[in-house]
């Protein structure tokens, strides 16, 4: 199997990651009432679901779901970020543009915070995002081996 790699793809997929990347800074943006209030919503749902499955949550807070969207957010970010890799045919270029593109944008995104009322930047969002798009590479390679599709060397 093969992963299509027409011009036209690798133009779509940029696309869908420069919108994703949109997204995440417009999080960013957010103050933090607002943030906070968007944050506690998913705590109460994800809370109020366990609770009806019978399972125990007195675990969860609203920082492990903070913290839990900035990894998710970012490993859907790396493997977007992988799609858009693979049309790059140079393997170092694929490496540096990568590993460019998993420091420098959760950079910009905790940057971001430090003018969003009531917000701050943390070095430790750059790691767990850093972290996140790295394992969403991994995932998302891991899964392309794991298919066969081939594309260019990427897998």
């Amino acid at each position: 199997m093969r992963v299509s790699g027409t011009k036209r793809h690798q133009k779509v997929w940029l696309a869908v990651l420069l919108l994703y990347i949109a997204i995440i800074y417009s999080h960013s943006m957010q103050p933090a009432v607002q943030s906070s209030k968007e944050s506690g919503f998913v705590f109460k749902t994800a809370s109020g679901f366990m609770d009806q499955i019978g399972i125990e949550n007195g675990w969860l807070t609203e920082h492990i779901v903070r913290k839990t969207a900035h990894f998710v957010e970012y490993a859907g970010m790396g493997l977007l970020l992988l799609v858009n890799l693979c049309s790059l045919s140079d393997r170092r270029e694929r490496f540096l543009t990568g590993m460019l593109a998993v420091v420098l944008i959760p950079f910009i995104d905790e940057t971001i915070q430090v003018f969003a009322l009531g917000r701050a930047a943390m070095i430790q969002d750059v790691w767990l995002d850093i972290s996140g798009a790295v394992f969403g590479l991994a995932a998302a390679k891991a899964w392309l081996l794991l298919l066969k599709v081939r594309r260019r060397n990427c897998v």
